[in-house]
């Protein structure tokens, strides 16, 4: 090992565990966060604070803060996080900028003591019996550098599952560590025990080549078998959380090898941290086809075989889990939940940031839309043609897109869905587009379940295919509702509650492609969608033109959207010659061509905006939007025959009613009343 000088006594191990993190973090760029959590307030409500590296004294006075508060445990990450983190925000494993060393999770209450396969810089013990070895880098490393050390030294020590997250937060030395309900469920004392150093730094660092070297052998898992473990009695995992990957693991269908599938569920729960008999219950319960091997039996032979195996896994597999950026650090041993609250301080409000979109004034970033029709207008069809513009990175209707990952949720039809997409294939010519259809059983009105396990195929699609997921299609409504009644509130209510764990879960848009009622007003069922969604979409038919207009919206275009036409592809033909066809849209009338002014309708707007700026007055009323000018419609009126004198007073009586006519029905001109004004 290295050395550097200690520059502290241990009278006072708050600021000398504080100075050794400043010293290590020298010339670095980023700041040190402080996390308080109780565990006396509901999910651990807690304090975030952050410290540029020097400030010392502000560091060591923000952990002194809560020394004498009942319940507060104090936490700091071997990490320094990128600098301009929100207020309130302690930042993600994407916001690290450097990490300063590792540390083994050696908790004697949860059976993960494990063996030192060489010597720390210094040990903490937490609670008696529960250690946590630290190794401090001789070098600051990358996120990248730090993971597959990180894993290695968890298989190595065969400590608890944080020892591998390199953005973890941990204990420090001189505070005190009160134990939450599970702890407590476990036997541990209601009193708090101080977190203290059982063997001191004395300025040793790690050199990181050695480091790597002397992990080697804990590259990747033993290949030897292990003894089956005895399970006891297997719990209810109702309330039980599956991570996204987890729960996506085990509702997979359609697997190519059944066995290696059962595998990665094991491995996955024990990254997940899940106890045996959790784990053994979870493992019982899949939903996922890949379950039916077992025809009834041996499934939990199969798992006590494949635990015992495990018991030091290989998570070079799991990497991708390790980089994801959605985790945030987890509070060694307590591991509090996230709040269920985002919260933004009002200086904190970004300014000049604009919009995000998906497709321009149509579909905003992180939304949630509907579309609906009759049977047989093209909803489904304008919708995959949709997804095809964004994920090929295309322009749609002559609107910007921005390209990503696009998941079409395909509940019905899920061939003929494939069939549209391979015409536009075929129609554009275009290959290596990030668009992923998704078949099988979805119910998003009993739990949340399956919204997460959607959320979980989103995050490893992004990987496969290095791309950000913007938009998620569902269609249809009626075939992920479960058994859950449409038209109740109740169920309606969870069906959004799924959507919103989505879109929280994903960042993406979701459009939900929905059939109205007969009368063709409206999507059918409980009105409680209407109100939750940011933008409702309708696609009527007539005399085989179709046209996609939005009937609400909070800040996107409304009014007719597109109009289109379709064109049938030739795919295939079978053994008869009978040829297999499907549908793409041909657009119609474009934005521009429509928003384009012909003839004297140019001329009429121009003497609108002309005696607007001359004579336009501030309207009165609630019902005007902010910021308007005004004028009647006589004032109008006379502004054109003046401009336009040459013409009779007849000719210029019939060239302004129909130009009026065609500007309010392209919404170029608003009116309220008598009132006028150009939009």
């Amino acid at each position: 090992m290295n050395a550097l000088q200690a520059k502290q006594t241990f009278t006072d191990p708050v600021r000398t565990h504080v100075e050794m993190l400043h010293d290590l973090a020298a010339g670095i760029d980023g700041v040190f966060v402080v996390s308080a959590y109780n565990v006396s307030l509901p999910k651990g409500g807690g304090t975030i604070t952050k410290h540029n590296v020097g400030d010392v004294n502000g560091m060591v006075e923000a952990i002194a803060a809560h020394s004498d508060t009942p319940g507060a445990n104090v936490y700091t990450g071997l990490h320094l996080m990128k600098t301009g983190l929100a207020r309130g925000k302690r930042g993600t494993r994407s916001d690290v900028v450097a990490v300063l060393g590792l540390v083994a999770d050696m908790d004697a209450d949860t059976g993960n003591a494990g063996n030192l396969p060489f010597e720390p810089s210094y040990i903490i013990e937490t609670s008696p019996g529960n250690q946590q070895p630290v190794w401090l880098f001789d070098k600051p490393l990358t996120v990248t550098e730090a993971v597959p050390l990180a894993a290695a030294l968890k298989r190595a020590t065969g400590s608890d599952h944080g020892t591998a997250d390199v953005d973890h937060v941990w204990r420090i030395p001189g505070t005190k560590n009160w134990p939450n309900e599970a702890k407590l469920k476990r036997g541990r004392s209601a009193e708090p025990a101080p977190v203290r150093y059982l063997h001191e730094w004395r300025g040793d660092l790690m050199n990181v080549d050695e480091l790597r070297a002397a992990l080697e052998p804990w590259a990747s898992a033993p290949a030897n078998e292990a003894k089956p473990v005895q399970l006891g009695e297997l719990p209810d995992i109702d309330g039980v959380v599956a991570s996204p990957k987890l729960a996506a693991l085990l509702a997979a269908d359609d697997v190519e090898d059944r066995s290696k599938h059962a595998s990665r569920v094991v491995e996955q729960m024990m990254f997940d941290g899940h106890d045996v008999e959790t784990a053994a219950a979870l493992f019982l319960s899949a939903s996922g086809n890949w379950s039916a091997r077992y025809q009834g039996k041996g499934a939990r032979d199969d798992f006590a075989r494949m635990w015992g195996k495990f018991q030091k896994p290989d998570y070079s597999g799991l990497a991708d889990g390790l980089l994801r950026k959605s985790d945030p650090p987890i509070a060694a041993n307590d591991n509090e939940p996230k709040s269920r609250f985002n919260l933004t301080w009002f200086d904190d409000i970004e300014a000049d940031k604009p919009k995000a979109w998906v497709i321009k004034n149509v579909l905003g970033r992180g939304e949630h839309t509907l579309i609906s029709g009759l049977p047989g207008t093209g909803k489904s069809v304008v919708a995959t043609d949709g997804a095809c513009h964004v994920a090929a990175g295309m322009e749609w209707f002559g609107r910007k897109t921005t390209q990503g990952l696009v998941l079409f949720v395909a509940a019905e039809r899920k061939a003929l869905t494939e069939r549209r997409m391979m015409a536009f294939r075929k129609h554009h010519g275009v290959k290596d587009v990030p668009l992923l259809v998704l078949g099988g059983r979805l119910d998003l009105t009993s739990s949340l379940a399956d919204a997460k396990a959607l959320a979980g195929i989103v995050q490893q699609a992004e990987i496969d295919c290095g791309q950000k997921c913007v938009w998620i299609i569902i269609d249809t409504l009626t075939r992920v509702f479960g058994a859950g009644d449409q038209n109740t509130s109740k169920d309606m209510g969870r069906f959004i509650q799924a959507c919103d764990e989505l879109i929280r879960l994903t960042g993406a848009h979701v459009t939900v492609v929905h059939h109205t009622a007969w009368s063709g007003e409206r999507g059918k069922g409980a009105i409680d969608l209407d109100g939750a969604v940011d933008a409702s979409f309708m696609v009527v038919k007539n005399s085989g033109t179709y046209t996609l207009k939005c009937d609400g919206a909070n800040d996107g275009d409304e009014g007719t959207i597109a109009t289109f036409t379709m064109q049938s592809v030739e795919l295939a033909k079978d053994e008869d010659g009978e040829p297999t066809t499907a549908p793409v849209v041909v657009p119609g009338e474009s934005l521009a061509d429509r928003l384009a002014l012909k003839g004297h309708t140019k001329g009429v707007l121009a003497a609108l905006n002309s005696i607007i700026e001359d004579d336009g007055i501030e309207p009165e009323g609630s019902d005007f939007p902010e910021g308007i000018m005004v004028v009647k419609e006589k004032q109008w009126r006379a502004a054109y025959y003046e401009a336009e004198s040459g013409a009779s007073v007849e000719t210029l009586k019939k060239r302004f009613g129909r130009a009026k006519k065609d500007l309010l029905a392209k919404g170029q001109v608003k009116q309220i009343g008598q009132w006028y004004w150009p939009s």
